[in-house]
């Protein structure tokens, strides 16, 4: 990544992602970074693409619809645990992006409709 270039991000509620990993990867969108929610994906699917790593946080129980972090493949991260922060009514991930300025936190969190949150989230 370019020193003077920013980091751009995107944000997007694809309600299912395998469908929509062609849009993702398409070169008309200059993303480097996707915050994706209600991705449909259960734990341990592999999810391939030439231009992006994904980092998952898989539906796990009942109503849940999973959120992803989609970051390019020259960018450098390492995954956050976040489970300290952890409620049934939420699901998140986040990760800590490098860049050549800062580093930047970026936490990706979707409340459930169905599911009674008691911290406000």
């Amino acid at each position: 990544m370019s020193p003077n270039k920013p980091v751009s991000i995107a944000n997007w509620n694809c309600r299912g992602l395998r469908g929509k990993l062609p849009e993702i990867q398409a070169n008309d969108y200059i993303y480097d970074l996707w915050c994706l929610q209600e991705i449909m994906v259960t734990e341990n699917t592999y999810l391939h693409s030439n231009i992006f790593n994904f980092v998952t946080g898989d539906i796990r129980r009942l109503g849940q619809h999973g959120v992803a972090i989609a970051i390019k493949k020259s960018l450098r991260f390492d995954l956050l645990d976040l489970t300290h922060l952890g409620h049934h009514s939420i699901e998140l991930i986040g990760i800590k992006l490098y860049t050549q300025g800062p580093s930047f936190i970026i936490i990706n969190i979707q409340t459930s409709v169905v599911m009674n949150s008691s911290y406000g989230y």
